[in-house]
């Protein structure tokens, strides 16, 4: 749970995002049981088979709580939405992630 509430807080402060902070939260869940990402993150949107036994987890959200109008008229530098992608080894373990913001 902790670990969502600070990743909840640093996608609220996406105007002003620090790349090495989000790297450095979404880094924390390298090593967990898949199970717990998604009982903490919920249901990925897509689960797909990595081709070495395990998987990769799909999540993309809404980076910025603004109204889609805001969003439309934010500045390009701001990125308002995020992709995330969690690759699992056979035993379910996370080893790899990687997200972008668009």
């Amino acid at each position: 749970m902790r670990k969502l509430v600070c990743l909840l807080v640093l996608l609220a402060l996406a105007g002003c995002m620090d790349y090495p902070k989000m790297n450095k939260v979404v880094d924390t869940w390298k090593g967990a049981h898949f199970s717990e990402l998604i009982a903490s993150w919920g249901t990925p949107e897509l689960i797909l088979d990595n081709q070495r036994g395990g998987n990769i987890y799909v999540w993309s959200s809404v980076i910025s709580p603004e109204s889609p109008n805001q969003v439309a008229s934010a500045p390009s530098t701001s990125p308002k939405y995020g992709t995330f992608w969690f690759w699992t080894d056979r035993d379910g373990i996370i080893y790899k992630w990687s997200w972008r913001a668009w």
